[in-house]
């Protein structure tokens, strides 16, 4: 059955012929492009001067806007790091005493502080043989 529709479909192919008054009816009715409607190279011009993308390179701490205390909590009792927030249940993002942040998954350690656990906004980690976990404190400005 097949096979006899494909017969059908070649026969009809073969013996209708091909209108071409439909291909040149749609030329015909697209609209013509001016080169007075075009935009002239000069006024392009400023485009080409934009700024797109920012620098890939980390600003200088300087430049870093403050943040307040509430943002990031305090370390722990003799903890080297103190958690700035979570990833979903995957990453930590912890800061130094240092201020250098650093981003770990549970397994990872960071200034002698090994990550066991990841939920959001509380991390479970392990420092000089304790147990202890770090919680993200309330945002000081709900809504931003």
């Amino acid at each position: 059955m097949l096979a006899a529709g494909a017969v059908v479909v070649v026969a009809l192919g073969a013996l209708l012929p091909l209108d071409t008054s439909t291909a040149s009816s749609s030329e015909a009715s697209r609209p013509t492009v001016t080169e007075s409607a075009l935009p002239s190279v000069a006024s392009l011009e400023p485009l080409w001067d934009l700024r797109l993308r920012g620098d890939l390179a980390p600003a200088p701490a300087s430049q870093h806007p403050a943040r307040l205390a509430s943002d990031v909590a305090p370390a722990a009792q003799g903890i080297p790091v103190s958690l700035v927030g979570t990833i979903g249940d995957s990453l930590a993002i912890l800061r130094q005493e240092s201020g250098q942040v650093d981003v770990r998954a549970a397994g990872e350690n960071v200034a002698g502080v090994e990550v066991l656990d990841v939920r959001p906004a509380r991390v479970r980690v392990r420092y000089n043989g304790m147990e202890q976990t770090l919680e993200k404190p309330p945002d000081a400005r709900p809504g931003l």
